[in-house]
Order: structure tokens, then sequence, then C-alpha cells
């Protein structure tokens, strides 16, 4: 039988560059995710598509994936990049109140 031994130091180390990874990757994933959503509603704007009945909940899909994007993953970026900001937020009375709508009725219309 095979033993495989890891210290301690090798975890944190490996757990400390899967962090940076994640930090940079969601700024890429947001960046192209918005350019996305703006070309896919730019595309299904036009006169041509509108014509086609399904355009309609394509274009609508592409706005509500947009604001997707735009509450869950940047305030994700805000998580990483600045924790007591976020906090600030969450802690806002407006937040409190219409946030968790928010969390939970986007994705009920994206899908």
């Amino acid at each position: 039988m095979l033993t495989i031994t890891v210290s301690m130091s090798d975890i944190i180390q490996v757990s400390e560059i899967l962090l940076r990874m994640d930090r940079y990757m969601i700024v890429i994933l947001y960046i192209i995710g918005i350019i996305g959503s703006i070309l896919n509603i730019i595309t299904f704007i036009q006169k041509q598509i509108r014509n086609n009945s399904c355009s309609f909940y394509f274009l609508s899909v592409s706005i509500v994936d947009f604001f997707i994007m735009n509450v869950f993953i940047l305030m994700e970026i805000i998580t990483t990049f600045n924790k007591p900001l976020s906090d600030h937020i969450y802690s806002t009375s407006i937040w409190c109140k219409f946030g968790n709508y928010i969390m939970f009725i986007l994705p009920c219309l994206s899908s």
C-alpha cells in the first residue's frame, strides 16, 4: 500500500495559491461575463431577430443574467478584495430589506 505524507506547510501553501487564483479568476470571469451579456443584449435587440418570438425570451434572460452577474459576482469581488466594505454593505438596512429578495428573485427569473 502506498502511503503519502503531506506536511501542514504544504497544505497551507497550496491553499494560499488557490486563494490567489480565485481572487484573479473571478475578476476575469466577471469581465468576460459582462462582455458576453452586453453582446447578447445587443444581438437580441437587432430588428431582424426581434421578429422571432423566442428573441424576447432570450433578451429578457440576457438582461436578468447581466443583473445576476452585477449582484452576485460583484459582491463576491468586493468581499474578496475589501472585506470591511462588504461587511458594511451587508449590514445596511437597504441590503437587509432587498438583498435577500434580489438574491432569490434574479436566479428564478433567469431559469
